[in-house]
């Protein structure tokens, strides 16, 4: 609910209803404000088993205080829970389970839901939903990992590679105490860590105009390549620690950041971070394409690019503070430029040679 409602708020904002957009961002506002809260206070966070519960019933009762898997990775994973005290609280206590259970996947839950809580097959624990393992929420774990702990969260996807290994992933949940496949239906969900591998890992998310990357790569996988296709269009990737880039037929683009990236005729757009707050459009009215971009963070810098070969270029940054004063330094040279009342700052140049442009605040 929370992330649908920030999804929705962004639709509302292309749309252009500013007003149902600042709706539903306090909406979801609101119920973050009131997930964290307490359960004194009518909340879901547990101050004393230090993660978050799974139901409050009707009468206010609290259930669910078991350390449910999905209950706590999902607040992480969609940003419900952003404080990274709890975040480091509720996954290490996760981990530490894991490891002392020696378990190759996360389980639906580390203790037993009371009695009263589940159906007579669920009893005694551990057994189906009051504790087996079920791999198809791993994505969850996967997102809720990767920002806290990287390694770790590859080391899971590798496990369940190694299981589909031994068994082919043929099974609906697997046993806690053996880990042996349980259940002759197949799950589809099961694939879902393999999805987070691009989605969470290798950083692969698109927008509606743009292909995104937004990476947390490990060294073990430092130098992959492969090609992705979005809307008719190859993006090959060549993926490290720090260092990402994407190239088509019609340009390249090597970062040390999260980024998007769009290209319509022969205008490269790109998007910091992969959002909207900060975008530079590059035109080269000469050069042929591709047309090849590197960006790289530097001190004191709102965005700091440069491109190896000549052409008559015009950029146009976005996304600045409107009516101020910036810095200009291009080729070496500085110069001081003033950013228009929509906080847009244009630079047009005819360049004999490669080009390198920093725009620090005044």
């Amino acid at each position: 609910m929370y992330e649908a409602l920030n999804l929705w708020a962004e639709c509302e904002s292309l749309l252009g209803d500013s007003g149902k957009s600042d709706y539903y961002l306090k909406l979801a506002a609101r119920l973050k404000t009131q997930f964290n809260k307490s359960v004194d206070e009518g909340g879901f966070w547990s101050d004393k088993k230090k993660q978050y519960v799974y139901w409050r019933d009707n009468d206010g009762s609290i259930h669910g205080d078991n350390l449910v898997t999905p209950v706590n990775f999902a607040a992480i994973a969609f940003g419900l829970c952003d404080n990274p005290t709890r975040k480091a609280v509720i996954l290490n206590e996760i981990e530490k389970r894991m490891k002392a259970e020696k378990l190759f996947h996360w389980p639906l839950c580390f203790d037993s839901y009371k009695r009263e809580e589940v159906s007579e097959r669920n009893w005694p624990f551990p057994t189906y939903e009051n504790g087996d393992i079920f791999p198809t929420w791993g994505y969850l774990g996967v997102r809720a990992y990767a920002g806290h702990d990287r390694n770790l969260a590859l080391g899971y996807i590798n496990n369940l590679l190694q299981q589909y290994r031994k068994d082919g992933l043929s099974y609906q949940r697997y046993s806690r105490v053996g880990q042996e496949g349980r259940g002759s239906d197949i799950l589809a969900g099961i694939c879902t860590s393999i999805t987070a591998l691009y989605s969470d890992i290798y950083g692969i998310r698109p927008k509606w105009n743009r292909f995104g990357l937004e990476p947390h790569m490990t060294d073990a996988l430092n130098g992959t390549a492969f090609t992705y296709n979005l809307r008719d269009v190859d993006y090959n990737l060549q993926l490290s620690v720090g260092d990402y880039r994407i190239k088509t037929d019609d340009f390249s683009v090597e970062c040390d950041a999260p980024f998007g990236v769009s290209m319509s005729e022969n205008v490269l757009t790109y998007f910091h971070e992969n959002k909207e707050n900060l975008i530079l459009t590059v035109e080269c009215a000469t050069a042929s394409l591709p047309i090849h971009m590197i960006v790289r963070k530097k001190s004191g810098c709102e965005l700091a690019w440069s491109i190896p070969s000549a052409g008559d270029y015009a950029f146009t940054l976005k996304g600045l503070r409107p009516d101020t004063g910036y810095k200009v330094r291009l080729n070496g040279k500085s110069r001081t430029m003033k950013a228009s009342g929509e906080g847009t700052l244009s630079i047009s140049e005819k360049c004999s040679g490669p080009v390198s442009v920093e725009i620090r605040k005044k």
